[in-house]
């Protein structure tokens, strides 16, 4: 156990170093649950320096870099699913162009 926290009556989380992993338990009264796994090597380290620090500080950073993951995942969806909107976008556009010049070229034929 790396260090802990008491968040309530019954209510703890727990960093446990196990291998090359650090696991988040929240423990209940009557359960116990893997809340996250920090395998990064570097993150790692930098909770066993800041387990000297105290465990909120560390529970701040593991919440926030969470909550950055999720930003960055759904900035990731607003990407994609706006690259295929301008991608359908282009290809119409380029539909209209072709038809368009078809319809020249065949005029400038009848002339």
């Amino acid at each position: 156990v790396l260090t802990s926290t008491y968040l309530g009556p019954r209510k703890t989380i727990y960093l446990v170093e196990v291998g090359k992993r650090v696991l988040v338990v929240g423990v209940g009264k009557e359960e116990m649950n893997c809340l996250d796994v920090i395998t990064d090597p570097g993150e790692i380290e930098a909770l066993h320096q800041a387990s000297q620090q105290g465990f909120p500080k560390i529970f701040n950073s593991i919440v926030t870099k969470r909550e950055t993951v999720e930003q960055e995942k759904e900035a990731q969806k607003i990407i994609e699913e706006s690259n295929q909107l301008v991608g359908d976008y282009v290809e119409k556009l380029k539909k209209i162009t072709k038809t368009k010049k078809s319809n020249d070229g065949a005029r400038d034929q009848n002339k």
